[in-house]
């Protein structure tokens, strides 16, 4: 299972980071072994690559929740509006509520990315799908947005227009 294989690293690194004083000319780049480790595992967890066969239950969930909980509201800075607009009686979401979490997370955290330091608005709109059983979630920033290549690429794994380091599946998951 390839989590065995990052719990090894995660593992190693965090006994050799605990070993090495401050100041050691190795620490930094330990401690980024240790990051990538805890990153690749979260993305071998997301994919459900993990070997786990424990499963998050599909449950009923309000998006509106998800978006006005302290981590996700977190993420918007001051300088940024942040207005979520729901069509009325629209019915919960039924699905796994962390992956849906980490969706939401991931697409505010894009559009403050996009909208940078200047002031700003990120408008998330909850409507009813294309069909019955589904909900359209769109989320709207003021940021520059993007390329036609980059709208071409925007959803392959591991694509970024920013630092690598710092992203996994992204816009894919």
């Amino acid at each position: 299972h390839f989590n065995n294989v990052f719990s090894r690293i995660v593992g190693g690194t965090s006994l050799a980071l605990e070993q090495l004083e401050e100041g050691h000319p190795a620490r930094e780049a330990v401690a980024v072994a240790l990051a990538s480790g805890e990153h690749g595992s979260e993305i071998i967890e997301r994919l459900g690559l993990s070997g786990s066969s424990v499963r998050e239950p599909v449950t009923s969930l309000s998006v509106r929740e998800l978006l006005t909980a302290p981590d996700v509201q977190g993420l918007i800075p001051r300088h940024c509006r942040f207005d979520i607009v729901t069509t009325p009686d629209l019915p919960p979401v039924r699905g796994q509520r962390e992956r849906i979490r980490q969706a939401l997370r991931e697409l505010i955290a894009n559009a403050v990315e996009a909208i940078g330091d200047q002031p700003g608005a990120i408008r998330v709109e909850i409507g009813p799908g294309e069909r019955e059983d589904h909900v359209e979630i769109l989320v709207i920033d003021s940021g520059v947005g993007m390329s036609d290549a980059e709208l071409l690429r925007c959803f392959e794994p591991f694509y970024t227009t920013r630092d690598p380091t710092r992203r996994g599946l992204g816009l894919a998951y």
